[in-house]
């Protein structure tokens, strides 16, 4: 994550977000739609996985916001470091959701899940985003959201001598070699309460002993 970015959204409008589940549904809406001067997350993105180009709008933010179970600091954390976030997200899942019994939205080619994460310290927090990729318009980020965080210590063998002082997400200082952690372990770690992202991860993902991601920033390896 980016602290100096979250310290000077906090400076700026005078709110910690830690809080934020006291505030209203609108005000706090507004507040995070006002934070994008800070953090310049709406504009549009590209994912290497995906090979798309897509946008993340305020109402798509907003929307995320929504969807994101009270944990606002994380998501907060989130958005401080999102370009990070997208462009080293994984591709897990694609699916049309016109044949899954949904609304009916005959624009909608296809829809992607992709997972991501950030460094918080002593934690991992995964991200679940949800693309939508339309036929006759504009594609878009429609869901970004941080999951509950996990402590490293559960994902990364301490013997492997890795030290996780001094990274940042933000890629303004990486002075320790980056984590290395399966993505089997990252999923079978995730909270079941998160059964909305779960749901989504195909089984070879809880079983594979060798698909490895790099954190350095984020996610430095694609899974294959």
């Amino acid at each position: 994550m980016n602290q100096k970015s979250i310290s000077e959204a906090e400076a700026r409008y005078g709110t910690d977000i830690r809080n934020g589940v006291r505030m209203k549904t609108n005000d706090r809406k507004i507040l995070f739609q006002r934070m994008d001067a800070v953090f310049g997350t709406v504009h549009d993105y590209r994912n290497n996985d995906v090979e798309l180009e897509f946008g993340f709008s305020k109402e798509k933010m907003s929307e995320s916001l929504n969807k994101q179970k009270r944990n606002y600091y994380s998501f907060m954390k989130m958005l401080s470091c999102f370009d990070d976030v997208v462009d080293s997200a994984i591709g897990i899942e694609t699916h049309n959701r016109n044949e899954e019994g949904y609304k009916v939205d005959v624009t909608l080619e296809k829809m992607y899940v992709l997972v991501s994460a950030f460094q918080d310290g002593d934690y991992i927090t995964p991200v679940k985003l949800e693309i939508k990729e339309f036929i006759d318009k504009p594609n878009s980020l429609h869901v970004a959201i941080a999951l509950e965080n996990i402590q490293i210590d559960k994902l990364v063998n301490k013997k492997s001598g890795i030290t996780t002082e001094g990274n940042t997400v933000s890629g303004v200082t990486q002075s320790a070699p980056p984590l290395n952690v399966k993505l089997s372990d990252l999923f079978a770690n995730v909270n079941p309460k998160d059964d909305s992202f779960l749901k989504y991860v195909p089984k070879q993902f809880f079983e594979s002993n060798n698909a490895v991601c790099s954190f350095g920033f984020l996610f430095g390896e694609r899974f294959e």
